[in-house]
């Protein structure tokens, strides 16, 4: 499955910040891949729900190609400026 998350018609402009405490379940445990977007330039993603267990911050300039241990086990993500 390959799916692109492009849903920020205005990004992170002005200190904007959009956060999924959980993901639905065709999303839940499927990452393989992250990087920032549309200014937001911070993408932690996170092992567990509400943005808790291991984690790993994708930027825009550093994204991530692979998600090393956490690689299908994403179940909560952030974007931020």
């Amino acid at each position: 499955m390959s799916t692109k998350i492009k849903f920020f018609s205005i990004g992170c402009h002005f200190g904007a910040q959009f956060v999924s405490p959980t993901l639905p379940s065709n999303w839940n445990d499927q990452t393989r891949s992250a990087r920032g977007y549309n200014y937001c330039d911070n993408n932690p993603q996170y092992q567990h729900t509400w943005f808790t267990g291991l984690n790993i911050t994708c930027t825009f300039q550093n994204s991530c190609g692979t998600l090393g241990s956490l690689d299908r086990e994403v179940s909560s993500v952030k974007w931020r400026p």
